[in-house]
């Protein structure tokens, strides 16, 4: 993105309580395995760490997250 190739940047704040989902997952019921391991790329703050309070709270029970720093 630090190319100035792209059209448009997307930004998200997970700060506000105040959010309300646009949709339903189509999966209510996903339980994670807890035999397998789940990598979350971009894991070490905003979507990718609320991903992964999100797969811990479904049972998953190994979880790899990474970041840049």
């Amino acid at each position: 993105m630090a190319q100035a190739k792209h059209i448009g940047k997307i930004v998200m704040s997970v700060d506000d309580d105040s959010l309300q989902p646009v949709a339903t997952p189509h999966f209510t019921t996903f339980k994670a395995r807890p035999d397998a391991t789940y990598l979350i790329v971009g894991g070490g703050k905003g979507l990718g760490l609320a991903t992964a309070e999100w797969l811990a709270q479904k049972g998953a029970r190994h979880l790899v997250l990474t970041c840049r720093s």
